[in-house]
């Protein structure tokens, strides 16, 4: 619930307050949240403070690793489930730098997941700066949604305001999601895509035009046919409506003898409860 208020807060097209989305690590244990006075006192001793950093990242490693916890060793000061979050950014064809990769942050070219998830696809891509025309057409693909069984549903947001929530049954971990706006008035949008506690996008903008703007449809004129195409011959449609009724004459026929064939098989059951209503039901429908 608190990811969806916080959508519905931040959520805007003007370019100067847009908001992207990324995933990020807080302290749960360590030197960074020690007791106040004795952090005071490493901090204002720079080798006192270096030391104390190494004696708990060395130790706390040490105490994970021995709990069968290799993957969290390396990072003792942070929970697990905050090693789970992870920021995608959408860089297309450029190559994977520091400068593509601030300038990706910085357009809101971003996805965060959470937990055990597999991100494939995001289509169109989120961005400050690129505005895709209607009609507004998003897919979403999770081949990994979840580590254990458990209901989820994904949720849509237009300007905010929550525009589709879809619940889902929980099958399979895959999620293939496609979602397809055809009431959206006219203007910039801003949609976002949600799937509570594993999956969350950047802003995608999509621009609807009024109906002044839409394209008006040409007549289409249907070319006269060329000499030298065969023409349909006499007859042609006449006969193919007699096949036609033949064809519904036979399963007609069908059908009633399966009814007849039915109601004897009835009236020579051993038991009498029931036999006139099943022999009059099925000669009714012979």
């Amino acid at each position: 619930m608190e990811d969806i208020l916080l959508v519905s807060r931040y959520a805007t097209t003007a370019q100067s307050s847009i908001k992207g989305i990324y995933a990020g690590c807080d302290f749960h244990v360590g030197p960074q949240i020690g007791w106040p006075p004795i952090a005071r006192v490493t901090e204002s001793i720079g080798i006192l403070g270096s030391a104390y950093r190494w004696l708990f990242k060395t130790l706390a490693a040490a105490y994970l690793r021995s709990k069968g916890n290799a993957e969290a060793a390396p990072f003792p000061w942070f929970a697990d489930e905050q090693l789970s979050h992870a920021t995608y950014l959408f860089l297309g064809d450029q190559p994977c730098s520091e400068a593509v990769i601030l300038d990706a942050l910085r357009d809101g070219r971003t996805a965060v997941s959470r937990g055990h998830i597999e991100f494939l696809n995001l289509e169109p891509m989120p961005s400050f700066s690129v505005v895709h025309q209607a009609p507004v057409h998003i897919h979403l693909h999770l081949p990994v949604s979840y580590s254990e069984p458990r209901p989820r549903s994904t949720i849509v947001f237009r300007d905010g305001q929550i525009v589709h929530w879809e619940p889902y049954s929980v099958v399979e971990p895959s999620l293939h999601f496609t979602y397809t706006d055809l009431h959206a008035p006219a203007g910039l949008h801003a949609y976002q895509v949600y799937v509570p506690s594993k999956f969350l996008s950047s802003p995608i903008l999509f621009e609807v035009p009024t109906a002044a703007q839409r394209p008006m449809a040409l007549p289409v004129k249907i070319a006269d046919p060329k000499p030298d195409q065969a023409a349909i011959p006499p007859g042609t449609i006449q006969l193919a409506v007699e096949m036609s009724k033949s064809i519904y004459e036979e399963e007609l026929s069908r059908l009633a003898l399966d009814g007849l064939l039915l109601a004897v098989d009835h009236f020579n059951r051993r038991w009498d409860r029931g036999r006139p209503e099943a022999v009059l039901l099925s000669l009714g429908q012979a």
